[in-house]
């Protein structure tokens, strides 16, 4: 596997695991129920962890607020944030459906977890922008060669040593 999926695996995992404490507590406060809690958060490892690979797999070829050298900008990383919780939102919505048969449930876990998850994804986000492993940027962000510039420096006679 090249490292750049591998980078996409983990960070989904990592992600995952903050996720689905977070969606275990919501849907709990929601419903008062642990069992569907635990439903509702054991599902969405499966259903999450594989759209979340996917979603990274394609923003990994957009290069929209990439940095070179420096990781993604914070527009990046927001727009990131908002755009999976697109996905995430109608995902949470549909396994809460499903599992409780309720739908003000499921519209109101979903609804709390779009503020909760944006923040938390923002955060994640900013910590993996800071972690190179696995990393495409080569040949997807390279220094144009016209916006290298060489600098002449000019040394006074009186300090240049010359050799007999």
């Amino acid at each position: 596997m090249r490292d750049s999926h591998s980078r996409s695996f983990v960070k989904g995992v990592s992600w995952r695991a903050l996720g689905t404490i977070d969606t275990i507590t919501l849907s709990y406060i929601v419903t008062g129920s642990i069992s569907d809690s635990l439903k509702i958060g054991i599902t969405e490892v499966v259903t999450k962890v594989i759209s979340y690979y996917l979603h990274e797999r394609v923003w990994d070829n957009v290069p929209f607020g990439r940095i070179h050298g420096k990781g993604p900008t914070h527009a990046r990383s927001l727009a990131k944030g908002v755009s999976w919780r697109t996905v995430g939102t109608i995902d949470t919505m549909f396994v809460a459906y499903l599992i409780t048969g309720v739908p003000i449930n499921a519209l109101t876990i979903g609804g709390f977890e779009v503020f909760t998850k944006i923040g938390l994804f923002y955060l994640h986000e900013r910590i993996w922008g800071n972690v190179w492993w696995g990393r495409i940027s080569d040949h997807r962000d390279p220094v144009p060669a016209t916006k290298v510039a060489i600098k002449s420096v000019e040394v006074p006679e009186s300090e240049v040593v010359r050799h007999s």
